[in-house]
């Protein structure tokens, strides 16, 4: 499994989440099915961003239901990635409960925030404890 690890150069929530959702429309445009997993009380103020962040730009999203597996982007508070989408970006502090064969990439944004900068580093060090493929980008 590979994992990415973006290191931004801001603390800002705000800019991170612009990040993400540039990188989720990246990825949905290279072809892939994307799950976002976020803390249960930012899904709605994410999920409007992503309908907002750009103008000329349509991201079919929503929040995970029974009913919409099969959408391209799948908003969710679970612990536990879905199996249907093999991108997982983890805008969470923990790291998923467990990996699906079907997911293949794990990325990881990295705050400058300090609470959530060492949580990153947790979880890098969890991942690295796993056996996974770790990349770094520097931003």
């Amino acid at each position: 499994m590979q994992v990415d690890f973006y290191l931004l150069t801001t603390a800002d929530r705000l800019a991170t989440w612009v990040f993400a959702a540039r990188l989720i429309e990246k990825v949905y445009r290279m072809g892939h099915l994307v799950q976002v997993a976020l803390p249960t009380t930012t899904l709605t103020e994410f999920n409007q961003l992503l309908w907002t962040f750009r103008t000329d730009s349509f991201l079919p999203h929503d929040i995970l239901t029974e009913n919409n597996h099969d959408l391209p982007i799948i908003l969710h508070d679970h612990p536990e990635p879905i199996s249907t989408h093999p991108v997982l970006i983890n805008l969470t502090p923990q790291l998923p409960t467990h990996y699906p064969e079907t997911l293949q990439r794990i990325v990881e944004l990295v705050s400058q925030e300090p609470t959530e900068l060492a949580k990153s580093r947790e979880r890098y060090r969890a991942y690295q404890t796993l056996g996974f493929t770790l990349q770094t980008h520097r931003l």
